[in-house]
């Protein structure tokens, strides 16, 4: 996921093969992505959690995630279509549906490694007996 946080931008300002958008425009969909995200990722975590459990959570949070980053790509024939010609997006410029489009798909990845993540930790902490932790 960490590896996402940095190609994201990179392929946001690609003028060939990428989305060919300003900083600020980056800055927007993250924004946007982050304001899907703090909100809903309590109670994303909790009901996958406790429906699923610890273990089978995590495996969904790491398929998940991985799979929603694979589809970004997809933003930008997105981007280029249109159903009406003369409302073509300009170049550097993303449509509204792109803008969701990304915008959402982020929010879910952040969620789904979030709930990778921290299952892994609560997984890890589990290895360790009760007696044992937090002694010197």
């Amino acid at each position: 996921i960490i590896c996402i946080d940095e190609a994201f931008p990179l392929f946001c300002m690609s003028k060939g093969g990428g989305l060919g958008i300003s900083e600020s425009t980056i800055g927007k969909v993250l924004s946007a992505s982050g304001l899907l995200y703090a909100p809903l990722q309590y109670w994303i975590y909790s009901a996958i959690v406790h429906r699923w459990g610890v273990y089978p959570a995590l495996k969904a949070g790491g398929l998940v995630s991985v799979l929603l980053v694979m589809v970004i790509p997809l933003s930008v024939p997105l981007n280029a279509s249109t159903i009406i010609p003369s409302s073509a997006v300009p170049a550097g410029r993303l449509s509204t549906a792109t803008f969701a489009f990304l915008s959402t798909t982020l929010a879910t990845v952040r969620i789904f490694s979030m709930i990778f993540q921290s299952c892994i930790t609560i997984a890890t902490n589990a290895t360790v007996p009760p007696s044992h932790r937090a002694t010197a």
